[in-house]
């Protein structure tokens, strides 16, 4: 038992030797006490009664001192000279080659520092990752990582606020460091999980990797700005387009491309310039939504939503601030979509409610809507902008039809119906 306590204090306090030396060491020293129990069975059986010759209490004191004393202390002895150091590869119980050893204990990725904004990776619209949740309310949604160090915990002030009692206030951190995505457990209480395996220290974060923290699970994602420039690429943009009739008559004569404007007769020229002039009329005002507070110190402000998507909470890199400390940093949004404008809560620590009702996933909004965003009351409802009027202006005329200024009125005569 002694032995037993030697290896786990020293495990524990020098940090040293991996798990699986460290059980091998005390289950050698757990059967040694096993063993000596076959003494204690002699003793009562055999030497009580008297009838025990001498050279049975030697084999016997021999066995006691073997088990009892040399094996546990042998063992224990091995363990503290010839062990490791315990390390984030030894924690995981992943079989690293030297190189992949040499390169973990070389990671030294930017950390968090309390009051010092983490500046961008590479500007404010570029992620370098992204963290997809795979479970919750907010399964599928992504999170765009586009500063260098990423926070995660309970806290309302870190970047991602993980909300589940499994998490610590400040619990783990994702940095960007020389084009490597890594991950740092910031000495939790609960710990962070890597694809089902305990992280100690900072390892390195691969494509469709898995984090665990509490019940919340992240799927990482990491950056491809190649595959998004090659979508963005036309592979027609420079093709001679080349007529049907090719095969027929053996000619190579090129066509317009399909966006090309072909040469018109000028009547022709003027009926179109009249479809056009039509068509680049200014269309009729949209409808769009907007929310009035109603209590609070910004009571009577209102927030007009005509953008796809308007956040609002404490943080200054929202779309709209209340400085309100039922407030979160990062409390909700507000999506534009083509049947209305819909609210969504972002895990905020009070809650959202629509009506008085708890607002579980994303609701589209009706006019007269009471939004409860902690304790401010916003009243959602319709507005639609007065259209300008414009002078009518005629359409443009071919080259050659018409000379000098055109007049600020429609024109006088009809076009001909065809």
């Amino acid at each position: 038992m002694l032995a037993i306590a030697m290896n786990a204090l020293f495990t524990s306090l020098r940090h040293r030797g991996t798990t699986r030396q460290l059980a091998g060491a005390l289950l050698v020293c757990v059967v040694s006490a096993l063993l000596l129990l076959l003494a204690l069975v002699w003793y009562n059986l055999r030497f009580t009664a008297g009838q025990v010759a001498g050279a049975e209490v030697t084999l016997a004191l021999v066995y006691v001192v073997l088990w009892g004393w040399v094996i546990p202390s042998s063992v224990t002895l091995t363990y503290c000279l010839f062990t490791a150091p315990r390390n984030t590869q030894t924690a995981l119980h992943i079989p690293l080659q030297k190189a992949a050893v040499e390169t973990a204990a070389l990671l030294d990725p930017p950390r968090y520092r309390v009051g010092v904004v983490a500046p961008f990776a590479f500007n404010e619209e570029t992620p370098w990752g992204w963290l997809e949740y795979r479970s919750g309310n907010f399964h599928g949604q992504r999170l765009a990582l586009k500063r260098i160090v990423a926070t995660l915990g309970r806290d309302e002030d870190c970047d991602i606020w993980v909300d589940d009692d499994m998490a610590s206030r400040h619990h783990a951190e994702l940095a960007y460091d020389k084009g490597r995505a890594c991950l740092t457990d910031c000495g939790s209480l609960n710990g962070i999980t890597l694809n089902g395996r305990r992280v100690h220290g900072t390892v390195l974060l691969a494509a469709d990797d898995v984090l665990q923290i509490g019940e919340q699970s992240f799927r990482f994602i990491p950056a491809n700005e190649q595959a998004n420039s090659l979508e963005m690429s036309d592979p027609l943009a420079h093709h001679t387009w080349r007529s049907s009739q090719d095969m027929l008559t053996g000619s190579s004569r090129a066509v317009p491309a399909p966006n090309a404007r072909p040469e018109l007769s000028p009547a022709r020229a003027e009926e179109t310039a009249e479809l056009n002039y039509k068509a680049a009329r200014p269309a009729p005002a949209k409808q769009h939504g907007m929310l009035r507070i109603r209590d609070g110190e910004m009571a009577g402000q209102h927030l007009r939503l005509e953008c796809a998507i308007v956040s609002v909470g404490r943080d200054p890199e929202c779309d709209f601030i209340i400085t309100d400390i039922s407030i979160s940093r990062k409390h909700a949004q507000f999506l534009h979509q083509l049947d209305g404008d819909y609210v969504q809560d972002l895990g905020s620590r009070n809650g959202t409610r629509v009506n008085e009702e708890p607002l579980q996933q994303p609701k589209l909004l009706q006019t007269g809507d009471v939004v409860m965003l902690g304790n401010v009351h916003l009243e959602y409802s319709l507005v639609v902008p007065v259209p300008v009027k414009h002078a009518d202006t005629p359409y443009p005329s071919s080259p050659g039809l018409l000379s000098g200024p055109m007049p600020l009125k429609l024109p006088s005569r009809q076009l001909p119906q065809r």
